[in-house]
């Protein structure tokens, strides 16, 4: 958002299995709240080898469909609000090959980073870590991801601190690792305000995100920051004061915030 241009690159939709409304309930929701851009960023799915079915995410059956969708919505907003095409991935490092060969072969804008689980087993949520272990695990599997050049920024780089008991020495290093590799990799770190919203209807732990003390840490190391407003449903993209609040508070820290993601360079084949 600058000058009072609203844009959002982290949208949802029904088919994620865990947020609702239709399509066209999120563009027509975006544009009667004075959105410019709305980029579509649904959880992507993945070509999982064991038959695995995941509930958190669309099934591949639906790609072509989810996509199709959001291109009759570009055409349908043309020449009043852009409408853009994406997904949310993990960390899949296996797939990633894959990954890059579908961006293309669907045309899509971007990809961005939710490095959500460990594994494509998707056991082991990263937001249920409480252990030093577990942060170091989340740090590995996500700088793999934000390496593969494939994605245009972090989303909610502190996600594995949802429940985490406090900020102690392997916080610390998480922050450290992240901001350093955002900032040689000029990748984006995403501060989520679905994250602002969890905490007031306390379904955090101590911590939580998007945290101050992580914030702070990317200041100083010199991050560029986009704010996401991860909808899960449209009515999520009319808390414009939300959106504005988290730009100021930015901003007061020295963070640089960026309003664009469009045209990701990748850095090197996975």
């Amino acid at each position: 958002m600058q000058n009072g241009v609203l844009r959002n690159y982290h949208t949802h939709t029904v088919r994620c299995k865990h947020a609702r409304d239709t399509d066209g309930e999120y563009a027509e929701k975006a544009y009667r709240a004075g959105f410019e851009t709305l980029g579509f960023s649904d959880h992507s799915p993945w070509p999982f080898t064991d038959g695995h079915v995941s509930r958190v995410r669309m099934d591949l059956a639906e790609l072509e469909g989810y996509c199709a969708s959001v291109r009759a919505l570009r055409k349908e907003y043309e020449g009043k609000m852009r409408i853009l095409l994406a997904m949310e991935c993990e960390a899949y490092a296996p797939h990633f090959s894959w990954l890059r060969e579908i961006k293309e072969e669907m045309g899509m804008d971007y990809l961005i980073l939710g490095n959500h689980f460990s594994d494509e087993t998707e056991v082991f949520p990263f937001s249920w870590s409480t252990e030093p272990e577990h942060l170091r695990l989340y740090t590995e599997s996500t700088l793999r991801g934000m390496e593969s050049g494939l994605f245009a920024c972090l989303c909610h780089p502190e996600v594995a601190l949802f429940r985490y008991p406090a900020w102690d020495q392997a916080c610390e290093d998480m922050a450290d690792e992240l901001c350093k590799a955002a900032l040689s990799l000029k990748l984006p770190l995403e501060y989520n305000l679905l994250g602002e919203v969890y905490r007031e209807k306390g379904k955090f732990g101590p911590l939580g995100y998007p945290l101050l003390r992580f914030w702070e840490k990317a200041a100083e190391y010199g991050n560029t920051a986009v704010i996401g407003v991860d909808a899960h449903s449209a009515s999520a993209l009319e808390d414009i004061p939300r959106l504005k609040a988290a730009r100021e508070r930015l901003e007061k820290l020295g963070l640089k915030v960026l309003d664009s993601l469009e045209g990701p360079k990748e850095s090197s084949p996975a």
